[in-house]
């Protein structure tokens, strides 16, 4: 059933325009009808005499995907059918391209660069194995480039809808003589129709296939107006042509030539030992989408980067350093308000002396005349330049009789909100597992939520999922950046590092 723009989808999803259609589905971009955010509509596309088989892979998809909740696999928020019957994913929208898209541009990515797309896809596929799913179908247009994620090229795995469960898959969709998947990045076990002997080694072959596209410039096994059974005829007893030392180190040459093996016995037990041998590792892709880093040392023992002690120690003074730098520029711009505004700004209390009138002196305003004028004196507010929240200074009037007074300077609000208090608001955080962790969520929320109205005693319930998501706060919170910023600011940390509840609460 086409969907028309304007047209309401469950009385939630207002349908804006057609993104792209495949095979057995169409692909819209739709808004939420009662929330500030819009998402992507995958409607399967097929006759009614043909959609019972791949209305099962289509259900299959919304519960794997359900399931497997990690940044580097496409979110999905919701699945229900058409009146006609025709059922449909709701799944976050992304903005970016395809690896096909970029692959097609360019052909050839330098190595670092395919290094760190290669590490992220395995992250990926690595929640999935551990969830007992094989995706069975990973090729470059199904591997999303992100520019509004974390970093650049942020790596999205999509389309799981032929995938299956390793353990639990009583019932099979797939006969065991059938094809599943795409001829250039099948297994040579796949491409035999071995359905039922296929695991995590065969997303191990398909992902050392597309690391060799991205280093040689052409794919591995599929030749442009060839025939499927050709493609085929190569994936089971044809090896590629090695990459040479121009394109790639020596450690992967030897990795890919591996994970390229025909016997899925020869292959490496898991893709993580298959990204740690090509030395693609988090560290690295992490440091090449974000410049610039910090140093990086090689185990040449198990081809992992990591930091040295060093480093680590560094970053973990520098970080504890900045936190205080920032509390005190906090306070001393909170003073400076308070001072400004009571007319005390720039005396310093005298206790052993004879107290004397001090005479209030606007910061960096010269002397007044000795004659009152009709002139407006400018009183200029520095920025707290070390804040997040810092916001760009504000130029207040007011005549040079009021410039003594306890009276508040008039002025322009503050910030995005009702206007920020002269004290710096307090966020309470409960739940984080170390000092980085506490010091990611309050500097968001210090950036985020310092100009939004939310009364003392408001609570934001953060939980695991992927990274942290807000499940529970007051309706503004939801329209901050608030959420967008701890996604960036936690995608270094392993998954099974993120606490699984933290709670924000604003102190007084």
């Amino acid at each position: 059933m086409p969907l028309s723009p304007g047209q309401v989808v469950s009385d939630t999803y207002r349908i804006e325009r057609l993104l792209g259609a495949g095979g057995m589905a169409e692909v819209y971009i739709a808004a939420h009808t009662r929330m500030p955010r819009r998402f992507a509509i995958k409607v399967m596309n097929v006759e009614a005499s043909q959609r019972q088989p791949f209305l099962a892979r289509f259900r299959r998809e919304a519960e794997i995907l359900g399931t497997l909740r990690h940044p580097h696999i496409v979110d999905i928020t919701d699945w229900n059918a058409l009146p006609d019957g025709s059922p449909y994913l709701v799944m976050e929208l992304l903005e970016g391209e395809d690896l096909a898209a970029l692959l097609g541009r360019q052909r050839m990515l330098p190595l670092p660069q395919a290094l760190a797309i290669a590490a992220q896809i395995g992250e990926a596929l690595d929640a999935a194995h551990q969830a007992g799913v094989v995706h069975r179908d990973l090729k470059p247009g199904n591997i999303f480039l992100c520019k509004n994620g974390a970093f650049p090229q942020f790596v999205k795995v999509l389309d799981f809808g032929i995938a299956k469960w390793e353990q639990t898959d009583r019932t099979p969709l797939t006969a065991n003589a059938a094809l599943m998947g795409t001829p250039g990045y099948m297994a040579p076990e796949q491409a035999l129709g071995k359905s039922r002997e296929l695991d995590a080694r065969c997303d191990q072959f398909a992902l050392a296939a597309i690391l060799y596209e991205m280093l040689a410039g052409h794919p591995a096994f599929y030749r442009s107006g060839d025939a499927v059974f050709n493609i085929l005829e190569r994936v089971i007893h044809e090896d590629p042509l090695p990459l040479n030392e121009t394109q790639a180190s020596a450690s992967v040459i030897r990795a890919v030539q591996r994970g390229l093996s025909k016997n899925r016995d020869a292959r490496f037990p898991s893709v993580k030992e298959f990204l740690a041998a090509a030395g693609a590792t988090r560290q690295l892709a992490y440091a090449q989408a974000v410049p610039p880093s910090p140093p990086i040392t090689v185990d040449e023992r198990a081809g992992e980067l990591t930091h040295s002690p060093s480093t680590r120690r560094k970053i973990y003074v520098a970080s504890l350093l900045s936190l205080g730098l920032l509390s005190v520029l906090v306070g001393a711009y909170a003073i400076f308000v308070r001072g400004v505004s009571d007319g005390t700004a720039g005396v310093r209390p005298v206790t052993k002396t004879p107290p004397v009138a001090p005479v209030p002196v606007a910061p960096s305003v010269p002397a007044a005349p000795p004659e009152p004028s009709p002139t407006a004196l400018a009183v200029t507010t520095p920025p707290a330049a070390a804040s997040p929240s810092a916001t760009s200074a504000v130029t207040d009037q007011a005549s040079p009789a009021e410039a003594g007074t306890n009276k508040p300077l008039p002025g322009k609000a503050l910030g995005r909100g009702t206007g920020r208090a002269a004290t710096p608001r307090r966020f309470i955080i409960t739940g984080t597992r170390s000092p980085a962790q506490d010091i990611a969520v309050t500097v968001c929320a210090r950036k985020e939520l310092a100009d939004v109205h939310l009364p003392p005693g408001s609570q934001i319930k953060l939980e695991r999922s992927g990274t942290l998501q807000i499940v529970e706060a007051p309706p503004v919170v939801h329209q901050t950046g608030f959420g967008a910023c701890l996604r960036q600011a936690l995608a270094n940390f392993p998954q099974h590092l993120i606490p699984s509840e933290v709670t924000v609460r604003v102190g007084k």
